[in-house]
């Protein structure tokens, strides 16, 4: 692997098609340059793959006008790394209410659990 990158994300947590819990995760990639010049990316969507934050929280919470995002990255000599810069989730979460309007019955997450994830930037930080 030469390199992974990341990106903030919203994870919001259905139960039975409800939207239950959102939190503040990482969307991860591994993107690799094939012998052929052709870019690939590889991730791994598996429940314990995808840093999720350890603090669920209600979906009022992440509405506040206040509410933001912030990445760090500490290395072992303790020098400190911005990974994005501080973000207002604001038009995400704009995204998330429209996506939930659209669930209906015949929805795959209409039943059981499931965790969806919205990036709140389309740009990716190297780690």
């Amino acid at each position: 692997i030469e390199k992974i990158q990341a990106r903030p994300a919203v994870n919001v947590l259905f139960r039975s098609g409800v939207l239950s819990y959102t939190s503040v995760g990482l969307d991860v990639r591994v993107p690799q340059q094939l012998k052929t010049g052709e870019q690939k990316t590889w991730r791994n969507w598996g429940m314990n793959s995808q840093p999720i934050a350890r603090l669920w929280n209600t979906f009022d919470i992440l509405l506040e006008k206040m509410f933001h995002v912030e990445g760090f990255m500490i290395d072992n000599s303790g020098k400190i790394e911005e990974l994005f810069p501080n973000s207002r989730i604001q038009t995400v979460m704009e995204r998330v209410a429209s996506f939930v309007a659209e669930v209906d019955s015949l929805s795959p997450i209409a039943e059981g659990f499931h965790v969806v994830s919205f990036p709140i930037q389309s740009t990716w930080s190297d780690l």
